[in-house]
Parts: C-alpha cells; sequence; structure tokens
C-alpha cells in the first residue's frame, strides 16, 4: 500500500512495477506458478487519479473483447481516493480515507489507527532520542580518548 500523488501515466505503470517485484519475490528459478500467492496492490491517493469521483477503483484484467472473461491471474490493482463524492464504500471505508486526508472522525477503526500511529510516532521520537543520546556520549568518549593520549 502506498500514499501516491499525481504522476500521470506514471502512477499507472507503476502497479506493473510493483507487480514484477512481488512476484519476482515469490517465485524462485523452477517453482509452480500455482504457488503465486493472490496479490492486491492499493494505491491510497489524496486526488482523483481517473476524474470519475469514485473512492475507490478496483482493475482486474479482462479479455478486450469478452468483459465478461477475467484472465484469473489472482492480481488485482485498487486505487483509493480520498477526494471521492460517489456513495461507492462503507461508511468505515470514507471514514478511514477522510483519516488519510486529515480529517479524525469518531469512528472506532480510525481511532484505532491513529492510536497506533501515534505509539509508532512516540517509539521512534524514543529511538531517536537514544540514539542521539549514544552518538554524544560515544563523541565524548572519543574526545575523552583523544585528550588523554595526546602528547602535548
Amino acid at each position: 500500500m502506498q500514499v501516491n500523488k499525481p504522476d500521470g501515466d506514471k502512477l499507472y505503470r507503476r502497479t506493473r512495477y510493483y507487480q514484477s517485484i512481488i512476484d519476482g519475490d515469490l517465485l524462485a528459478v523452477g517453482t509452480d506458478y500455482d504457488e503465486l500467492n493472490p496479490c492486491i496492490i492499493i494505491f491510497i491517493c489524496p486526488f482523483d487519479a481517473f476524474g470519475k469521483n469514485r473512492h475507490v477503483y478496483t482493475f482486474r484484467n479482462y479479455c478486450e473483447q469478452d468483459k465478461d472473461l477475467e484472465l484469473g491471474d489472482a492480481a488485482t490493482k485498487m486505487f483509493l481516493n480520498t477526494k471521492g463524492t460517489v456513495d461507492d464504500v462503507t461508511d468505515d471505508v470514507k471514514a478511514f480515507l477522510d483519516y488519510v486526508d486529515g480529517i479524525i472522525s469518531n469512528d472506532e477503526f480510525v481511532k484505532e489507527i491513529d492510536a497506533e500511529i501515534k505509539e509508532v510516532k512516540k517509539i521512534e521520537q524514543e529511538r531517536v532520542s537514544y540514539m542521539t543520546f549514544v552518538a554524544k556520549d560515544f563523541m565524548f568518549e572519543e574526545t575523552t580518548l583523544w585528550k588523554t593520549y595526546t602528547i602535548d
């Protein structure tokens, strides 16, 4: 899953790249193709990548001549649009997309996500503080050792 900015066709073509990376990592030489798991690539966009005002655009591989005939490669690409206006998602999904767009609601799922993100940020801040302390301590020790062993 990736939050994206508009960049034209590059955004759409990036789905092919991600699909190839995922599939390449799953299959070693000689591995049976049945071992490929279903794959869903999700882009979360703070803009409407297709201009149809939908919240969700789902793509699979279909036959050009018969749209009812799906290829069955178990590959799906989804684009979630935080700016959608069509009534095409549940309230929970809408609340999540609003959250991604900076709007916090009273939705329980959104509250859980917000709490987890705050916890991760707190842990990251503690890690950075600790690493800064260790770096300063190391620099102090190096300076002290240098002064101790420097011949005047």
